[in-house]
């Protein structure tokens, strides 16, 4: 269920050469005039455009589905791009754009595959693409209407979850299913109500199209801690630029003001921060998310948390103040190279869980088994101390399932945090076989 378009052209034969030119010279071409058609300074700033040996991926806006310019062969290129997570006002923009970079290139354009069903291409009516869209959000309402579930993620990225309780979520927020009811009851707000889902409705680079940007920006980009690196301090920074520039173009416009100010004083913070985020306001990361971990495993964690990967040990580790997170995933097979059993996975997890801790030479204060679907899990409780560090609480053991182990160890200070470490740990999930 998506709005889109599809187009193609032929590469002319250079005059000069009588040749076709290489997918590299097109390409380069292409990529060159992405840069000169994309006027707007502060567009232009933010613009990312990714390239290979056949692709040029050209991402305009945080929420949107990158631009693809696609060659396989010299002389032909494929254009296309997914709108509907961004709405009409990102559509027009894109073909617009396209308009242009054929104009530069001299190159035609053709509809291809779907073309644009919209009809946009070819007939320039901005309000019917409105409608387009329109029509699209209403398909949708009443998909998630007739389900008997929530937890919908519209227009996010599959690796991007928030979790908890919700019905829907998308770029510019959380939805109730109230909401969706009035999208398919409403008939004269219904554009309005529209213009509150998609981030870029308007026509151009409106106030309001500034705005969503640095909303979308707030919700799904920020970690809101203090930024760790240049790619986190950008994110930050091109946030605040979204909201300036929506208020240069409206004065009077409404912005979230307290976020604006917590942003610049995340931007001035130095030292280590020991106190979570607001829990409350705008941002996906403030709150638990569901976090992709390699091997198809996943575990739900507050998105505010730092992360690192130790090569030499392949460990992924998540941490904040004097809570840490350790977990590493692995595949195995038997003897006769088919994925091992749960139960041998447990067997073996056992085993390990023994080893370790006799090497430690620790007690154990609480030993955990649980069998939870076609998962097992199993941990141990217990009371550590490192080197130049007072003791502290550690909760380390295995998730098993067909085929897949998934090592964690979770230390926190205090015992008080036993629950969160419990919570924690069996948030650990990996699909079926």
């Amino acid at each position: 269920m998506s709005i889109g378009f599809s187009l193609a052209t032929t590469v002319k034969k250079q005059r000069f050469f009588e040749r076709t030119p290489k997918i590299a010279e097109t390409l380069t071409a292409v990529e060159q005039a992405v840069n000169e058609q994309i006027g707007d300074p502060l567009l232009k700033k933010y613009l990312q455009i990714n390239r290979d040996e056949h692709d040029i991926l050209v991402t305009v806006h945080p929420a949107g589905v990158e631009l693809r310019f696609h060659m396989d062969t010299p002389g032909e290129m494929l254009c296309e791009a997914q709108t509907n997570p961004c709405g009409p006002g990102y559509h027009a923009f894109l073909i617009e754009l396209v308009d242009a970079i054929g104009a530069q290139c001299k190159l035609s354009w053709r509809e291809e595959n779907d073309g644009d069903v919209t009809g946009y291409w070819q007939e320039r009516d901005f309000v019917k693409l409105q409608g387009e869209m329109m029509s699209h959000l209403r398909a949708m309402a009443q998909f998630v209407s007739s389900q008997q579930t929530d937890k919908f993620r519209i227009s996010l990225p599959v690796d991007f979850g928030p979790a908890g309780e919700y019905f829907a979520a998308s770029p510019l927020g959380f939805w109730t299913s109230e909401w969706f009811q009035e999208i398919l009851q409403a008939d004269d707000a219904a554009q309005s109500l529209a213009a509150t889902f998609f981030p870029w409705w308007d026509k151009g680079m409106t106030a309001t199209t500034w705005r969503n940007f640095g909303l979308t920006m707030a919700w799904c980009e920020l970690p809101w801690h203090p930024p760790c690196n240049t790619a986190e301090r950008q994110a930050f920074q091109r946030t605040l630029d979204s909201f300036s520039r929506a208020r240069e173009l409206q004065p009077d416009i409404q912005l979230p003001e307290q976020e604006i100010a917590e942003i610049q004083e995340l931007l001035r913070w130095t030292g280590i921060v020991t106190t979570p985020p607001v829990p409350t306001g705008i941002g996906f990361r403030r709150g638990l998310m569901c976090t992709m971990l390699p091997g198809e495993w996943t575990i739900d964690i507050p998105g505010f948390f730092l992360t690192q990967y130790d090569e030499a040990n392949g460990t992924t580790v998540f941490y904040f103040d004097d809570k840490t997170i350790r977990i590493n995933t692995y595949m195995v097979n038997g003897n006769d190279d088919q994925p091992i059993s749960r139960e041998d996975a447990l067997h073996f997890a056992e085993e390990q869980c023994e080893k370790n801790m006799q090497r430690h030479g620790v007690a154990i204060e609480e030993r955990i088994l649980e069998h939870h679907r076609h998962l097992s899990r199993m941990a141990n409780l217990y009371k550590a101390e490192e080197k130049g560090r007072k003791y502290y609480w550690s909760l380390g053991g295995w998730h098993v399932t067909t085929g897949h182990l998934c090592l964690t160890t979770l230390s926190f200070d205090n015992i008080a945090d036993k629950e969160w470490a419990l919570r924690t740990w069996r948030s650990i999930m990996h699909p079926p076989e």
